[in-house]
């Protein structure tokens, strides 16, 4: 979809967590977990420590464990909002019922699940920084026919959860309110999106939209699904960078100017009852107050 970065936009995030007994701070920056209070040089140092036995620095060890979930599929469908709790998991110190004849967990998984249960009980605005990162990653390798075969279904159902609502509004603008039946589901590699509709019945229009799966970070997590009433269907480039705010975005260090070239969706009638949505290129700029208008 867009020519620029995924993470074009994108305040900083900054978190604290105690390490050795002293608060340090992480910085999330274009893209990267940066580690405030260790500098470069000192990393062979502690390398040494390690190697030696010595634990790793809190900081380097909840580094580590977000390199090793920044690119996890599981981490978009187990996305936590403000206030929620951890999805997917079951609270701490409670271990689930084995049935006879089943394994436990197997060590790999086990660490697998600390390290997703280490970062996201960081501050929101990371968790949204962090799966940003995740979406930007399953949007590279969704062309690869065995990343889609594991990992379509998650990835679509998160999709279709996101967009169906934006997608609703488009259907009911040809067949008034609570008389579209939408479908979302991923456009296949390399097309553009596609949204069609065919009347059912009377008063009734039924929506397939296939639409680009990078659209939930480049879109819908920019919040900016719906601009004046028209649905944005894809994000073309980011023509003058600032600190994006969105609704999964806290509104920190917020700047405005921001400008963003998009496609807006619109429907043209095929005939014999069956419409179909078609891009109109459009400018969109965030206002001072961190919300999104048409541009000129």
């Amino acid at each position: 979809m867009s020519a620029s970065p995924w993470w074009a936009g994108v305040a900083d995030a900054v978190a604290e967590i105690d390490c050795g007994g002293e608060r340090h701070a992480l910085r999330w920056h274009h893209g990267a977990l940066l580690l405030e209070d260790h500098p470069a040089e000192e990393a062979p140092a502690e390398a040494a420590l390690e190697a030696l036995g010595a634990p790793p620095p809190a900081c380097r060890a909840l580094h580590a464990r977000w390199e090793r979930v920044e690119s996890s599929v599981e981490v978009i469908s187990l996305w936590r909002r403000p206030g929620e709790d951890l999805a997917g998991f079951e609270p701490a110190g409670v271990r689930p019922l084995i049935a006879a004849g089943s394994r436990a967990r197997a060590p790999a998984a086990e660490r697998r699940r600390a390290d997703l249960l280490a970062t996201l009980s960081l501050p929101p605005p990371m968790i949204d920084r962090l799966v940003l990162g995740a979406l930007a990653a399953a949007s590279a390798r969704w062309p690869d026919e065995a990343f889609r075969a594991r990992h379509g279904l998650r990835l679509g159902a998160a999709l279709a959860a996101r967009a169906r609502p934006a997608v609703t509004r488009l259907g009911e603008e040809l067949a008034g309110p609570g008389r579209a039946s939408v479908t979302v589901a991923p456009a296949p590699p390399g097309t553009p999106p596609a949204v069609t509709a065919r009347l059912a019945g009377r008063d009734r229009v039924v929506v397939d939209a296939f639409l680009d799966l990078a659209w939930m970070g480049e879109v819908w997590a920019r919040g900016i699904s719906e601009i004046d009433g028209r649905v944005v269907l894809a994000v073309r480039s980011l023509e003058a960078p600032g600190s994006l705010a969105s609704s999964t975005c806290a509104p920190e260090a917020v700047s405005t100017g921001d400008t963003f070239a998009v496609d807006l969706g619109a429907w043209t009638d095929d005939g014999a009852g069956r419409w179909r949505c078609v891009p109109e290129p459009a400018t969109i700029v965030r206002e001072p107050e961190g919300g999104w208008r048409l541009g000129s």
